[in-house]
């Protein structure tokens, strides 16, 4: 009374004999007739993965979304993409011009900060060597009096 299996050919589980797409990975092991009768390789998608040599859809990984101006719409932005199975990074998206020029003048408000502490400790420094002196004579007056 033992059950007839078969091996998905993407991810090598176990599946019923008569299973016609995998529950585990998705795939089709049975490619479904389309109604126009066009091919569903045509518009495959999947890749070979670099790592665990399994065909693949790339996941994509999400960052911060972009915010557009102050109208609160905002569009979800790629990192890269991982293989479902192994999780190896497939490809990594570039940052867009937006987000480069965002970064550059994060680093030149940064740069610009920094030479404010700099000039306002050196002022600091300087009012207190100045004054220096001045201190020391009237702690010598007190001191001998």
């Amino acid at each position: 009374m033992g059950v007839s299996t078969k091996e998905c050919q993407y991810c090598l589980s176990e599946l019923s004999s008569e299973a016609r797409k995998c529950k585990f990975c998705g795939e089709w092991l049975v490619q479904p007739e389309h109604q126009n009768g066009a091919s569903s390789t045509q518009n495959d998608e999947r890749v070979r993965c670099s790592n665990c040599h399994k065909l693949m859809v790339p996941r994509l990984i999400m960052g911060p979304p972009s915010v557009h101006g102050g109208s609160g719409y905002w569009t979800p932005v790629p990192r890269k993409s991982i293989c479902p199975y192994c999780a190896e990074t497939f490809k990594v998206f570039s940052k867009s011009q937006k987000e480069i020029k965002a970064v550059q003048g994060f680093k030149k408000l940064l740069v610009a900060i920094a030479a404010i502490i700099f000039f306002v400790a050196a002022i600091m420094l300087i009012l207190f060597l100045v004054s220096l002196p001045a201190m020391i004579d009237s702690y010598n007056m007190g001191k001998f009096k």
